[in-house]
């Protein structure tokens, strides 16, 4: 199973022919995406043929595109106003997509302390969460590294950091450019699962992907 996820900074509609061709993935979670109910364009509607969305605006969401035939469906949780979460099964699998929104990491800790007990089923949690341990004084006492604990106890690693051997704040690759200067790298998109369920994980490079968003692909195959 390979699965991308991709902050495509808008407009995915006009980009996800070139993220399909470049991974042919069964499974996309993309942040900063269209509704396809609200979209008028045809190609992009023919690719959402098996999606969840979930947003305010219909221009930028938090969607998750599987493959004809695979099955695909929503895990109804209460979003407490959180945003964004977006819990389901694909292939009978619990994932949680994320695009951690405006509150960011607090959003999630809060998100997750009340949903903890579904983290016992070790899901696959992954996405945009805009955050890193260097910033956890701006936090209070809801920051990445609580968060990073809460995964912990229920068996759940950041994959990136448990294959590279990276303490987290110190990353040596990052997964988004401020204004899409190579100059300016931070890692604040993760994937959070049981290691044991990894075959490859790798972040998509600066000079493929710049062009097209300020957030490198995520490629993860289990």
């Amino acid at each position: 199973m390979k699965v991308i996820s991709w902050n495509a900074s808008m407009k995915f509609r006009e980009k996800f022919k070139v993220l399909d061709e470049r991974y042919h993935a069964d499974l996309y979670i993309i942040q900063e995406c269209e509704d396809p109910a609200r979209c008028n364009n045809t190609a992009y509607k023919d690719f959402a043929q098996n999606y969840l969305w979930v947003g305010e605006n219909k221009n930028k969401g938090l969607g998750v595109f599987a493959r004809s035939g695979k099955k695909l469906e929503e895990v109804e949780l209460d979003s407490h106003y959180l945003r964004y979460m977006l819990p389901f099964k694909f292939e009978g699998k619990m994932f949680f997509g994320i695009w951690a929104y405006m509150r960011y990491v607090e959003d999630l800790v809060v998100y997750f302390s009340i949903y903890r007990d579904y983290l016992k089923e070790k899901p696959v949690v992954i996405g945009d969460f805009n955050s890193n341990v260097i910033w956890n004084k701006e936090h209070g006492n809801r920051t990445q590294t609580v968060l990073n604990q809460e995964f912990e106890d229920a068996g759940l690693r950041s994959i990136y950091h448990e294959l590279n051997h990276e303490q987290q704040g110190e990353e040596t690759q990052a997964t988004f450019y401020m204004y899409r200067h190579n100059d300016r790298p931070f890692y604040i998109d993760y994937c959070y699962c049981d290691p044991a369920e990894i075959k490859k994980f790798e972040i998509g490079k600066f000079d493929d992907w710049a062009g097209l968003s300020d957030h490198m692909p995520l490629e993860v195959e289990f």
